[in-house]
């Protein structure tokens, strides 16, 4: 027992250190990698044809971009409250951050508390009564890179770890706003746009047999009044969306309006799933239709791939990162640089 001890009070450092290294790199090797190549495999293999693959997929990559992005945000928390960081400390950090659920307790729990104190008010949509949970996560983010900043620009607070972690987080920030313009708010957002607009041509062109396959059409009288023997799809469907009914029962109340479509895109939180909204008035009877197989998969693929390219670019900033930090530190850099001296 004593020689133990002994032996344990000698080597108990390396142990460790190795057991911290194992952690990190078992991480990066079963779980990031693999998930990298797997979603490329999908992509190259035909997933995005495929309804369940393409949502397997999906799933997966979020599910390494947000253990990514809570990574990230715990290493500003620690880094605010200590100067410096160790092996140690980021092998607790990423085991908390991949092992224990964080992101889904801030959806969970986090979320709706800050919600309900109706700090993201200006934020929700006219009618709306939730908000994406990506606000909560962006806005801790943020507060806390704001507070690295302050800390990192004042001489007294400053330190190397500050500085190095500021920098990731702030490529995180800038790489995610960059990635999330080009594709949700850039390709996705043309594609809906596009299809929406023939949706609405299609609509008033085509013969109603013709244009209602696939969709969910309910039929009006010149009154308003349904005519439910000409229903045509989900009733479910139509019941989900009975406000947008009701709301161009309204607009279509002013004869002036009688010329013009109504019509909208509504779509869960993220945009994997959207359904297009449409009421007009055509052949001397109200049609209002919805359709949610136009962009179907569009949303869930925009999502996979935006989860992809972001993960790639949170794990290069903050594995990378630390790792030219540790090497700052041990003066790897500088024997690399000049193996001579």
């Amino acid at each position: 027992m004593i020689k133990f001890k002994t032996w344990w009070n000698n080597n108990s450092n390396k142990i460790i250190k190795w057991f911290c290294l194992t952690l990190i790199i078992g991480v990066v090797l079963i779980d990031i990698l693999p998930s990298w190549f797997n979603t490329i495999y999908g992509f190259i293999n035909g997933a995005v044809f495929n309804d369940k693959k393409l949502s397997s997929l999906a799933d997966n990559i979020v599910s390494v971009h947000a253990k990514l992005l809570t990574l990230g945000f715990l290493l500003a928390v620690f880094i605010v409250v200590k100067k410096r960081i160790t092996l140690i400390n980021f092998s607790v950090i990423l085991f908390i951050s991949w092992f224990l659920g964080l992101y889904e307790f801030m959806d969970k729990y986090v979320h709706p508390l800050l919600m309900n104190t109706g700090i993201f008010s200006s934020f929700l949509r006219s009618g709306a009564t939730e908000l994406n949970p990506q606000y909560t996560r962006l806005t801790l983010f943020l507060l806390a890179t704001i507070i690295l900043f302050v800390l990192s620009y004042r001489n007294k607070t400053r330190t190397i770890d500050r500085s190095f972690i500021l920098l990731i987080n702030l490529s995180m920030v800038v790489t995610t706003f960059i990635f999330h313009l080009a594709i949700p708010m850039g390709l996705l957002k043309y594609t809906k746009e596009e299809r929406l607009n023939t949706y609405v041509t299609n609509a008033q062109e085509l013969p109603v047999e013709f244009f209602c396959k696939n969709k969910t059409c309910i039929f009006f009288d010149e009154k308003f009044e349904e005519k439910t023997e000409k229903f045509i799809g989900n009733r479910e469907m139509s019941e989900q969306y009975s406000g947008f009914v009701n709301y161009s029962k309204e607009f279509f109340s002013h004869n002036e309006n009688l010329v013009y479509p109504v019509y909208g895109n509504a779509g869960d939180f993220v945009g994997s799933t959207s359904t297009f909204q449409l009421c007009l008035f055509k052949d001397k009877e109200f049609i209002c239709a919805f359709d949610n197989n136009s962009m179907k998969n569009y949303g869930t693929l925009s999502k996979a791939i935006f989860a992809f390219l972001v993960s790639i670019a949170h794990g290069i900033w903050i594995f990378g990162g630390l790792l030219l930090l540790a090497m700052h530190k041990t003066r790897a850099i500088k024997k690399i640089a000049y193996p001579n001296q």
